[in-house]
């Protein structure tokens, strides 16, 4: 009975991971930008007089894009940020998806800033069916819900 109940369990596993690949497909809208405490408790980011709106769109063919903006583009919070740029960014590319590690890489192919093109970069990732959380570092990440 044990070895059918591990059978199942990686059966599931395995199947739950595959299925990340099609669960990343559509377009996203950012919901907000955690990060964690000292507690390591996940808390909202909170950037005084900003409202942070975003869209992500992954397609099954494997191209991707982003696009982020401030309602306060003149944030001197937000445009420290080097990849924004009067409290916007946006880039697109490629992706791939590693279900073992659950990483997204992307191949960003044009970025608003320039010397952020051509770079690749490597997020964690957690998806479901319509939550999707993108880890900019192990402490940051965005949560983004899907647009139906």
């Amino acid at each position: 009975m044990r070895i059918l109940t591990f059978m199942i369990t990686v059966f599931l596993s395995i199947n739950a991971y595959a299925n990340d690949k099609e669960l990343i497909v559509g377009a996203w809208e950012m919901v907000k930008f955690e990060v964690q405490n000292e507690q390591k408790t996940w808390q909202e980011l909170v950037i005084e007089d900003t409202t942070l709106i975003g869209s992500i769109v992954f397609t099954k063919s494997g191209i991707m894009h982003v696009q982020m903006v401030s309602s306060d583009r003149m944030n001197e919070e937000i445009n420290a940020n080097g990849e924004i740029e009067n409290g916007y960014s946006a880039y697109f590319g490629e992706y791939n998806i590693d279900t073992a590690t659950k990483t997204v890489t992307y191949n960003r192919y044009g970025h608003l800033v320039d010397k952020y093109k051509d770079v690749v970069v490597n997020r964690h990732y957690d998806v479901g069916e319509t939550h999707l959380h993108i880890y900019n570092s192990p402490g940051a990440r965005m949560i983004w819900k899907r647009v139906e």
